[in-house]
């Protein structure tokens, strides 16, 4: 008796639809459990990176005569001199701050005076204070978020364009949350605490609950818009 043998040379289309069937829905199963780790992840590092912004400042009010001292964001990871400047020229990207928040009604950020910055902030600041890992140019931030960088009312000070510290524009760099959107600092006057408050804006990038189209007021934090929602406060 002759048996034939007939090599099995490939799957059938039925096979491989089933196989691909059953890999459709393993990742649909296993997607969304990734996503989900990967948005915790971020929450988290969001959270740690606003304790150490914080942790940053109060080093900064330490090492200020007097305390009561705050500086911009974009200038925690600037260097100290390592000699006192004795003229005006600062060409050096890592120069101590050049403004600071002024108590008043309401507060902002305001030029430090040449005397004072000589002979207080220059001689004490100890920086960098922190290394940002996750930062851009306040350029970029000025384009994407103009409601944050607006001189008149926003909460991002940058006095570029010929004003105070203008190289800070392109140099200086402004950290970012694992979004992307920029950490927002705000000095005692301009909350409903009356006390200072750092921001995230979370995963929607929009202040509150995600209105698509914000105004200033969304991100003033004296309205009770910002912070809620998915955003992230730190007070201190």
């Amino acid at each position: 008796m002759r048996i034939t043998r007939r090599n099995n040379l490939g799957f059938t289309a039925v096979e491989i639809a089933m196989v691909a069937s059953v890999i459709a829905i393993l990742a649909l199963l296993i997607l969304p459990v990734f996503r989900q780790r990967a948005e915790e992840a971020r929450q988290t590092a969001a959270a740690d990176e606003l304790q150490s912004l914080v942790k940053a400042l109060l080093l900064v009010e330490a090492d200020m005569p007097g305390g009561n001292f705050l500086p911009r964001l974009n200038d925690l990871d600037n260097r100290a001199y390592p000699d006192k400047p004795n003229d005006g020229n600062f060409n050096t990207d890592l120069e101590p701050p050049r403004a600071r928040w002024v108590r008043g009604t309401p507060g902002s950020f305001q030029e430090i005076a040449d005397p004072e910055y000589f002979a207080s902030v220059v001689p004490n600041w100890k920086g960098p204070y922190i290394a940002l890992k996750n930062a851009t140019s306040l350029a970029t931030i000025q384009t994407q978020f103009p409601l944050l960088t607006d001189q008149s009312q926003g909460p991002i000070a940058i006095f570029g364009g010929g004003g105070v510290d203008g190289a800070s524009l392109t140099i200086d760099r402004y950290p970012i949350d694992p979004w992307g959107s920029p950490y927002m600092l705000f000095g005692p006057e301009e909350t409903i605490y009356n006390v200072r408050t750092l921001y995230s804006l979370g995963a929607d990038g929009l202040p509150g609950s995600g209105n698509p189209n914000p105004g200033a007021a969304d991100y003033d934090r004296r309205t009770g818009i910002l912070g809620t929602g998915d955003d992230f406060e730190f007070i201190f």
